[in-house]
């Protein structure tokens, strides 16, 4: 990789200091996109003009000493399922390639508002956000930026791959199951969960939208941090201040990784942390664990496929065929499992507002493998079991959806070449919790520096 990483705070210092301008920087990350996108699939469209239009016109900004914000000039990308007036909006998806919005999301009104450029393109993702693998969209698999045969994760996998490559400072993504923390955990970067309802959905097309969260993603959690204070509602600034020490529970009921190392670096990581003050760690088990995800499956297969009824009886063949399967086969739930679901959310909800007496803080792996081949459907279990690889994916990621609490991943080692992740979860509206400890372990390490040379 040839251009140098700079931070959201450095990149806005040079261009206001005049090291170069906003359209110079936009004029380099359009090289590298150009050299390296289609190898590693992580756009459905381009779109130069507007991109460089937007930066000429921040560079303006500069130049007259009148900068709308913090993120002017910065470039963001965009998951291919946040809708852009005048930019396609696909989904990843044959049924969309034609939807031409005709207004922005909130959020994306957001990043207008303080200049950020969004319009280096869409970036690809699992069809319709139906899957945490990224291999199934209209416009191709998105390849890992480590090791292009191995999946970036799902479903906001472009971008996860776009914040790893350099082409973005940060990037937004959607989260369900884990479609954000997942392909920051495969990729190497640093994704934010935020509380329900946190950064708005409004524009967003759903997939399940009592569990759809707009997340973030980038290289270090003061990036992520940036992109927060631009796009989300504020929540949290009237909660308790921090903890001189937080308080963390290792969650020891969760299971054990199918890697050997990735629960050795994941409690590596908490001893730094451990040893430099920061946190207070003892192990213990989480309440309603299995029943959070059995209740996150059953709303997301309800929800969707409600979403998607018209379509799946008009155009099914339109729909890629591990989106379609899951789609069709999980549309017959009946409305007593749904309710059930939802009274079950409840008590869960209660048990967990009961832990946050007991600790500030939960601790986990990520995700129990490291990024699987492409072509990979399975996984071996510790018990020596065949697993399906989505189920290996979400399996410590799609419960905190239906909790609506804020976790965070981020890089904490290399294990075979590939990167492996801690995701951390905090109590609802605590996402300054979640980056000040990612930012202390940021400080004593540097695993969130590393770059593929590939």
């Amino acid at each position: 990789m040839t251009e140098e990483y700079r931070t959201i705070g450095q990149l806005t210092a040079a261009f206001r200091r005049g090291d170069f301008s906003p359209l110079e920087w936009a004029r380099r990350v359009w090289q590298r996109v150009e050299s390296e996108a289609d190898r590693f699939g992580g756009f459905t469209v381009r779109c130069r003009r507007q991109f460089l239009e937007q930066a000429r016109q921040s560079e303006n900004r500069y130049f007259e000493g009148r900068p709308l914000g913090p993120l002017d000039g910065v470039v963001i990308g965009l998951k291919d399922l946040i809708t852009t007036r005048g930019m396609p909006t696909t989904a990843g998806s044959r049924i969309l390639a034609d939807y031409r919005p005709t207004a922005d999301a909130r959020v994306v009104e957001r990043l207008l508002a303080v200049g950020a450029n969004y319009y280096l393109g869409k970036l690809n993702l699992h069809e319709f956000a139906y899957g945490p693998t990224g291999t199934s969209s209209f416009y191709g698999p998105t390849r890992n930026p480590w090791d292009p045969v191995r999946m970036a994760g799902g479903s906001s996998s472009g971008s996860a791959l776009a914040v790893q490559r350099n082409w973005v400072s940060a990037a937004l993504g959607t989260d369900t199951g884990g479609s954000v923390r997942i392909p920051a955990a495969l990729s190497g970067v640093t994704g934010l969960k935020p509380t329900y309802g946190a950064i708005p959905v409004e524009g967003v097309i759903p997939l399940a939208w009592s569990l759809d969260h707009v997340g973030i993603l980038g290289r270090t959690a003061d990036d992520v941090r940036a992109v927060w204070a631009a796009v989300a509602d504020g929540l949290g600034t009237a909660l308790a201040a921090r903890p001189r020490r937080f308080r963390v529970r290792w969650a020891d009921n969760v299971g054990e990784s199918y890697h050997p190392m990735i629960d050795r670096l994941a409690r590596q990581a908490l001893r730094h942390l451990s040893e430099a003050g920061w946190i207070q760690l003892d192990e213990g088990p989480l309440p309603q664990w299995e029943a959070l995800a059995a209740v996150q499956h059953v709303l997301l297969s309800a929800e969707a496929s409600t979403f998607h009824w018209t379509w799946l009886r008009e155009r099914a063949d339109d729909y890629q065929p591990d989106v379609r399967e899951r789609l069709q086969t999980r549309g017959g739930l009946l409305a007593i499992h749904y309710l059930e679901a939802l009274r079950q959310r409840r008590r869960s909800m209660a048990a967990f507002s009961a832990l946050w007496d007991q600790c500030d803080l939960i601790a986990m792996p990520t995700v129990p493998i490291t990024a699987p081949l492409l072509t990979q459907t399975t996984v071996a279990t510790p018990a020596g079991t065949s697993e399906d690889i989505r189920q290996s994916l979400v399996k410590y990621t799609a419960p905190v959806n239906a909790l609506g609490a804020p976790a965070i991943a981020h890089p904490v080692g290399m294990a075979d070449g590939l990167p492996v992740s801690l995701q951390w979860i905090a109590p609802p509206g605590r996402e300054d919790w979640l980056l000040e400890v990612v930012q202390g372990y940021q400080a004593l390490t540097d695993w969130h520096l590393k770059m593929p040379d590939v």
